[in-house]
């Protein structure tokens, strides 16, 4: 504090009279600065500011009026916690708030939570170019409940040690609809975590929607996300290089769109799931990542080149490949279009131990569509319509067919390559043909037609399960 006078001077008529005030005043920002610069070292009481001049030795003000350092030498953990904590009330998605431009911000943990920085009121996090540099072991920015449909944008998250594996989380989701865009994680343990369970606390996290995001070297997971209420996430433009990659733990999924995936080491894009409903979309991998995984039959996969290294239960649609799956909901009974890799269609009836693939039998004394039983191709059944009680139908080795026909087709249409299955392919819902080796259970009878061309064949139904090689 010290003492400041002011000198009036007034001019009053005759005489001119002279006036002095005196007053005690706050030391000036700079000289504040001085006195206080102890603490700016970590642990130690905030420096506060009104303007970026107010701060001295190169640190900046942050929106909140604190002094920190933008070259990432001391912590500036406290000043952005105690922004964050006197932000306004949100009046729609949430406050704007910037951090200092192009800045490296080191974050530590004062308080032993394992937590650097936490949100706790609906944000609009701008970084700017920023980077939030990340202690070992430590949760650089947990977004909390309260803060749900916040937003973070242009930031990147790196360790302080990059030598050494960082066991920490750039960016812990505990809230519900989550913006995040343009964001970097350079060799954090994980780079996003969402968990809808942690330390016994539930949260919310669905209707994530996360873009253009970067992974470098995460060494435990690019993103893990896990648990009933982390679903229906919009997940686009993810690029994941080196480390490992996306372990989605999800119960019901979400979609991802175009991400890439290279050198990662257990996971490339993992759905884990057996109840996962997630779409995938134009995922593309290199050849040294591990393969694409998911476990669930109703997972769908479309395009791209990671189709040809896919190992999952679901569809897939692209690059010649084409894998579609149906459950009837009363029955049990499940189709899958194609088979397997020289089959057709299989199908399976949950009272019957094995699938059934209808695929061609092309060998020189038998060129015929038949079922074959885990898809051998030692013989052709063919299906009955019976009754058993082990399975659905009773399947009886069938008796060879006449060629002839098909033959003649292939040769009409000037066909070089024997065998294969015949030009035209069977019509769905038309009814069987007569076989030119007569049946003796088939009495030449049609059943009642459904709408539904699935269904023209009844389980009681005696004939073939087979159309005819002729044209449709």
């Amino acid at each position: 504090m010290r003492r400041s006078c002011l000198y009036l001077l007034t001019f009053l008529s005759p005489a001119i009279v002279f006036s002095t005030a005196c007053f005690n005043t706050e030391s000036p920002p700079s000289e504040r600065a001085r006195v206080t610069s102890a603490t700016l070292e970590p642990g130690q009481a905030l420096t506060t500011c009104n303007r970026p001049q107010s701060c001295h030795q190169g640190f900046v003000c942050t929106q909140g009026g604190h002094c920190v350092d933008p070259t990432g030498q001391v912590s500036a953990t406290a000043a952005l916690q105690a922004d964050f904590d006197n932000l306004p009330t949100a009046v729609g998605l949430g406050v704007p708030y910037e951090l200092p431009p192009n800045a490296r911000l080191r974050l530590d943990d004062p308080d032993g939570d394992g937590i650097a920085l936490q949100v706790t009121n609906p944000i609009i996090l701008q970084g700017q170019g920023s980077e939030l540099v990340v202690e070992n072991g430590v949760i650089a920015l947990r977004i909390s409940a309260p803060a749900d449909w916040s937003s973070v944008r242009d930031l990147s998250f790196v360790p302080t040690t990059p030598s050494q594996p960082h066991q920490g989380i750039g960016i812990d989701v505990r809230a519900h609809g989550l913006r995040l865009d343009n964001l970097f994680f350079d060799r954090m343990g994980t780079g996003i975590r969402a968990h809808s369970i942690v330390d016994g606390q539930h949260a919310n996290l669905n209707i994530q929607q996360w873009s253009r995001l970067v992974f470098w070297e995460c060494h435990e997971h690019a993103m893990h996300l896990a648990g009933g209420d982390t679903n229906a996430g919009l997940f686009t433009g993810l690029e994941v290089r080196a480390g490992n990659g996306i372990l989605d733990s999800s119960f019901l999924g979400n979609t991802y769109i175009s991400p890439t995936i290279n050198s990662t080491t257990v996971d490339a894009l993992t759905l884990d799931s057996s109840a996962s409903s997630a779409t995938v979309l134009g995922a593309y991998t290199e050849i040294n990542a591990p393969l694409m995984r998911a476990n669930s039959f109703h997972d769908l996969h479309l395009g791209g080149n990671a189709i040809d290294r896919l190992d999952s239960e679901g569809d897939r649609i692209g690059r010649h490949h084409a894998s579609l799956r149906f459950r009837d909901p009363q029955t049990g009974l499940r189709v899958r279009i194609p088979g397997a890799s020289h089959a057709a269609l299989a199908f399976h009836h949950p009272n019957d131990g094995e699938w059934w693939y209808l695929r061609y039998f092309d060998e020189p004394s038998r060129m015929m569509w038949g079922f074959s039983y885990r898809n051998t191709s030692t013989s052709a059944y063919r299906w009955t319509g019976h009754q058993h009680p082990q399975g659905p139908a009773l399947y009886q080795a069938g008796t060879p067919l006449n060629t002839t026909l098909a033959m003649q087709t292939l040769s009409s249409e000037s066909s070089t390559t024997p065998g294969g299955p015949p030009a035209h392919a069977p019509a769905l819902g038309k009814r069987a043909q007569t076989p030119v080796t007569p049946d003796p259970n088939w009495d030449g009878s049609e059943p009642p037609r459904s709408e539904d061309p699935y269904f023209d064949i009844t389980p009681d139904e005696d004939a073939f399960f087979w159309e005819g090689m002729s044209p449709p």
